[in-house]
């Protein structure tokens, strides 16, 4: 006959591990509880019984006081030798000061004054010497009148125009009336002369070589 409150459990294999691994946990979790118990408790331990240590190795207070001490005559002495002290002894002489420094000039000498400087005056350079005149020749004294003019403008116009191309031209004048302006060119050695009236010649002139 089976009795009515009676239930069999059954555990699968995963459930019979579960319950070992929680069993185990709690069991660690008593273990390590116990250890932090008692290790608190020891140091509390430890520490009062050094503080127990510490105060009964203290020297206990002296209960009764000491009698008071009475000076003696003697002691007195030795105060009136000191210094400025008693009657018998001369007042210490205070140091002599030391002289002051004789205090520093405050005027302060006049800087040299710097004289002025004096001006500068500009030399103009020497002219460099003209160069020595070539003599005149003795044979040059020939000349080549290129033309006569009435009027001194077109005689000084002509004589412009043979100075541009190098010849040295210039209007001579003429005593008398007419055409006494007078276009030439030297002085010239003879060669000279006749070699230019040739040339002005081809160029349309009609000079003449005179002295």
């Amino acid at each position: 006959m089976s009795e009515s409150n009676f239930r069999e459990i059954q555990l699968n294999t995963k459930q019979v591990v579960f319950l070992f691994m929680a069993c185990v946990v709690a069991l660690l979790g008593v273990f390590l509880l116990g250890v932090q118990v008692g290790h608190g408790v020891s140091t509390d331990g430890t520490q009062a019984s050094a503080s127990a240590s510490d105060s009964a190795n203290d020297a206990p207070a002296p209960s009764v006081m000491p009698p008071p001490t009475t000076p003696k005559p003697a002691n007195f002495d030795s105060y009136g030798a000191l210094p400025g002290k008693g009657d018998k002894t001369t007042p210490a002489t205070p140091p002599n000061p030391t002289p002051d420094s004789p205090p520093e000039a405050t005027a302060s000498a006049k800087p040299a004054e710097t004289p002025a400087p004096k001006p500068v005056v500009a030399v103009p350079p020497a002219p460099k010497p003209a160069p020595a005149e070539k003599p005149d020749s003795t044979t040059a004294i020939w000349f080549v009148q290129v033309d006569s003019f009435g009027s001194k403008e077109n005689a000084q116009k002509q004589s412009s125009q043979l100075q541009a191309q190098g010849h040295p031209a210039f209007v001579f004048t003429a005593p008398g009336g007419g055409a006494r302006y007078k276009t030439r060119i030297g002085p010239l050695e003879r060669n000279a002369a006749d070699s230019l009236k040739n040339r002005l010649s081809r160029e349309g002139f009609r000079p003449t070589v005179i002295k």
